[in-house]
């Protein structure tokens, strides 16, 4: 088994690692404990969140052990990491610092550099995906400040230096150690967790298979939308676009705009094309409201108007505006019937900004893709290739076979969002699409038929057969045409 342990007074750090953990790796291989109840003589794979009083000799020969937050001294000496004795990381860091990731054996971190805080839009998004690393002693901050010659990753700023990740083999175990509570749920590197306990050293340690981000066959996927807070007609020219393209199109709807019977027509061509319609609240409220019965009402009565005036059934998903979720908001929409939304967003709830699609916090049904790549002309850059970051965004995702997903919002007279006109706009999405299809294997859904992927995927348990190899099976209907895969030892098997 994969084992989480924590403290009590960790526990929303340890629902939140948990929950990434079974997103990657399947609800039947997973569990969570505390450390008064610890057993350690089990072989496995451990996550330990700020342990104490801990020695790697507690586990059995051929586990692997991730520690997670602040160390004690003797586990220090242990692993050969030089601690500070007094300093925080707020004396030392600001959000200008910069994590530097260096390739390992079989492993190359895909993002080989994160800054603590990045924004393509001023306190809003990060274009590239990952959220904010903190130093203000929270669980999304650095834990400690440390030196070890075993680093993997390290912090700079100027010219103060810290570790985030050491790395340590032993004989008959392998253990790494990462500088942060929550470690690396926030960002495409979350595939070394996945690498670190499904191949590293597969001959002679414990590995448990995970579950792909993407579906079987497939080397990318790629969803898009529109979130219209604007005219509906207004989405209809790059609707048309895409069709030229044969790239499915999807249209997140905001149902107190004033519609018409050209609306409700336009709407069900997106669904006859192949695209999909979800819900984007009624009145664009952050976090849907101010407390669970607003929200409620506002999840609820914005389904209720796409499916019995659009007849949009069934109305399956939602999109969060501003990409804001409180935990209160998460089980309204849960509460009125969705079975998942897209939100994730570096300004703000950090705990639903996830590296994988699937399970989420402090829920038990609905489930979440994060997707906070705004395709927006006032995000273009000025050098030579303006889509340069959008194309270093589906790089990364490329390379850690994340689920991609961007977005964009209605051109209108009120707001065009930095485009110049429409056709500058199309322009820009026609070059991305053309990017992205140049590298090979690329496949494009509709924003329902990627949720409906990470329901099966959340659904999925990894079994073994008698020659060791992982086998897939739903616990529950098959909601997704694509089929779910999993990884072991870098053989991929569906």
């Amino acid at each position: 088994m994969i084992t989480l342990i924590h403290n009590p007074q960790d526990s929303f750090a340890a629902e939140i690692v948990y929950k990434a953990l079974i997103r990657s790796f399947a609800k039947n291989q997973v569990r969570k404990t505390t450390f008064d109840t610890i057993q350690t003589q089990e072989l496995g794979v451990y996550f330990l969140i700020n342990p104490k009083n801990i020695s790697l000799q507690q586990f059995p020969k051929k586990s692997k052990i991730i520690l997670l937050g602040k160390i004690d001294a003797d586990l220090a000496v242990e692993l050969d990491i030089e601690l500070s004795s007094s300093e925080k990381p707020h004396d030392y860091f600001t959000e200008n610092a910069i994590i530097h990731f260096h390739s390992i054996d079989q492993f190359q971190f895909p993002m080989t550099a994160r800054p603590f805080i990045r924004y393509d839009f001023p306190n809003e998004w990060n274009n590239l995906g990952f959220g904010a690393i903190k130093t203000d002693d929270s669980i999304w901050s650095i834990a400690q400040i440390a030196q070890s010659h075993t680093a993997i990753a390290t912090i700079s700023e100027n010219k103060t230096t810290s570790v985030y990740i050491t790395f340590h083999d032993f004989s008959d175990q392998s253990c790494v150690w990462i500088n942060r509570p929550v470690g690396l749920v926030d960002s495409v590197n979350w595939c070394f967790i996945e690498y670190f306990v499904s191949a590293h050293r597969f001959d002679t340690l414990i590995s448990y298979a995970y579950l792909l981000d993407i579906p079987a066959g497939v080397n990318a996927a790629v969803s898009m939308r529109l979130d219209c807070d604007e005219d509906i007609l207004s989405a209809k020219p790059l609707f048309e676009a895409y069709q030229n393209l044969n790239v499915p199109f999807s249209l997140a709807i905001k149902t107190s705009l004033p519609t018409t019977e050209l609306d409700k027509d336009f709407l069900h061509c997106i669904k006859n094309s192949g695209g999909a319609i979800l819900s984007h609240s009624v009145n664009h409220k952050v976090s849907w409201g101010i407390d669970y019965h607003d929200a409620f009402t506002e999840a609820q009565q914005s389904k209720i108007t796409l499916e019995n005036h659009f007849e949009i059934v069934p109305l399956q998903f939602a999109v969060s505006p501003f990409h804001s979720n409180t935990t209160y908001s998460v089980n309204a929409l849960e509460d009125a019937g969705y079975d998942g939304f897209i939100g994730g967003i570096i300004a703000n709830d950090p705990e639903y900004l996830m590296a994988r699609g699937g399970a989420i916090p402090f829920a038990e049904k609905i489930i979440s893709h994060s997707q906070q790549c705004m395709l927006h002309g006032d995000c273009l850059l000025s050098e030579s290739d303006p889509l340069r970051i959008y194309k270093k965004a589906f790089d990364h995702a490329y390379t850690s076979k994340t689920f991609f997903g961007y977005l964009d919002h209605p051109f209108s007279p009120r707001y065009q969002y930095g485009w110049i006109t429409e056709e500058q706009r199309i322009t820009a999405h026609i070059d991305f699409i053309q990017y992205m299809r140049s590298c090979t294997d690329v496949l494009f859904v509709n924003e329902s038929q990627c949720l409906q992927f990470m329901i099966d995927k959340s659904n999925a348990e990894i079994h073994y057969d008698a020659l060791n190899e992982p086998k897939i099976c739903l616990n529950a209907e098959k909601q997704s045409e694509f089929s779910v895969a999993v990884s072991l030892n870098h053989k991929v098997f569906s």
